[in-house]
């Protein structure tokens, strides 16, 4: 059976798959390195097609690849998994930037593969790179700008019917004699959203974010926009505003929250893992889903993103309707002090001056100030944490060295940048030479390089 339309979520590339980092990383993603998990929008538009009647499935390629890695063949034809998916419409998602190899590789396969089919990609990152993926990829027929919930039976009806007619659909950019076309935007409708796989579009079963055997969450995006520059961030109110035209934060409605979150338990899952921090929709939104939540059949693992620092009254409301809870904290945020702290303040009057910089006009800190926070902060960990390994990583060559001095006597402690890098290579040389043979003492080394190892 040939289908109207295939979603499909390629690895970050199809040239590290024989590379698995594992460990850690999996532990604090929730993912593999091959980030298998796919948009949570991806998802979404796909039930927006199935309930207008359109013949759809979503294959989660990087998945495909990874349960291979693991059963020891990392080698797995590309071609003939997407020859195995006829399908007229290949939308692929370039949302995060690190999937850009992948996302393009796979672009290509499926049009080598269905010659006659369309290419479509979608995401952040196409939306802000449209033009030169237009450019440089014949193999992409079109891009998919900014949010289309609510526009996606639209744009695939243009796209699918004889013939083609996709300038009378909504969110496009394509090519036309050599020059980009944009087609009207259309604001999202949030109220045809739906991130729970209720129809089985989904191949394989889809990825969820775990912390242990008991706690598994279902991820759920509730915010979309933001009211924060966070420097270090591709989805601040200015990113929103320049590439997706998105100039006001929207909030999931509570009602449908607590919808997707019964599925969820009825699902066999213990919680749901909210993407986008609360408060962005306000003090009545944030008492409106701590009501949700206390009406529920039974508490849930809770897990929440702070943009800025929270409230105890906040952080207990919540802790109160959940029967755990668990917080993604962001230190580089918008807030000067805290990202001062950090050290992501910046000295470049340059920058400083410069009309378009979004940022706060400060200058770092440093100094006393900066010590006496960072020793309180060692304190406090030892405190709550006695056996906890302290690891500090990317500080900066004024200081890294200084702060190992510090606290190496203090804390259990250790600089990634000196240490750790030093370890790494250390360990490369010792597996190099296992393979070349030789002694460590035999061999010429060049050092290059300006970081702290």
């Amino acid at each position: 059976m040939t289908h109207d339309v295939a979603f499909l979520h390629a690895p970050v590339s199809f040239r590290k798959i024989a590379y698995p980092l594992g460990g850690l990383f999996e532990s604090a993603t929730g993912t593999t390195d091959l980030l298998t998990m796919i948009p949570m929008g991806m998802l979404s538009l796909a039930n927006e097609l199935h309930r207008a009647g359109t013949h759809v499935v979503v294959v989660n390629v990087a998945k495909m690849f990874q349960e291979a890695r693991d059963r020891g063949a990392p080698q797995v034809d590309l071609e003939r998994i997407v020859a195995a998916i006829p399908a007229r419409l290949f939308a692929i998602d370039l949302h995060w930037a690190a999937h850009a190899p992948g996302a393009i590789e796979l672009a290509q396969v499926c049009k080598r593969v269905w010659r006659d089919s369309f290419v479509l990609l979608g995401g952040f990152t196409a939306t802000r790179f449209h033009e030169e993926i237009l450019r440089d990829h014949p193999c992409v027929d079109a891009v998919v700008l900014g949010e289309c919930d609510g526009s996606m039976v639209d744009i695939a009806r243009s796209i699918l019917a004889s013939p083609r007619v996709i300038d009378r659909a909504p969110n496009l950019a394509y090519l036309a004699d050599g020059r980009t076309v944009r087609t009207p935007r259309r604001p999202p409708d949030l109220t045809s959203v739906c991130y729970v796989d209720k129809h089985h579009l989904m191949r394989p079963e889809p990825v969820r974010a775990r912390l242990d055997r008991e706690t598994v969450f279902l991820t759920l995006p509730v915010v979309r926009g933001c009211s924060q520059d966070c420097l270090f961030c591709g989805g601040s109110r200015h990113a929103y505003s320049r590439f997706l035209g998105r100039e006001r934060v929207e909030v999931l409605p509570v009602d449908r929250v607590m919808d997707h979150i019964k599925t969820a338990l009825d699902q066999g899952l213990s919680g749901v893992k909210l993407f986008g921090d609360l408060r962005l929709g306000g003090p009545e939104y944030v008492r409106e889903m701590v009501d949700g939540l206390a009406s529920l059949p039974r508490k849930v693992d809770l897990a929440i993103e702070l943009f800025w620092p929270a409230t105890r009254e906040y952080l207990s409301s919540l802790r109160d309707v959940a029967r755990s809870m668990f917080l993604t904290l962001s230190p580089e945020s918008s807030i000067p002090d805290v990202r001062a702290l950090h050290g992501k303040r910046y000295d470049n009057e340059a920058l400083l001056d410069d009309p378009l910089y979004i940022g706060t006009k400060q200058r770092r800190l440093r100094g006393e100030r900066y010590d006496e926070f960072l020793d309180e902060f060692v304190d406090a960990i030892q405190e709550v944490f006695p056996h906890a390994l302290l690891q500090f990583e990317d500080f900066g060559n004024a200081n890294a060295f200084r702060l190992l001095e510090r606290f190496r006597d203090r804390a259990c402690t250790f600089n990634d940048d000196i240490q750790g890098t030093g370890a790494v290579v250390l360990s490369g040389l010792l597996g190099a030479l296992k393979i070349t043979g030789g002694r460590l003492t035999e061999q010429r080394v060049l050092f290059l390089g300006a970081g702290e190892a």
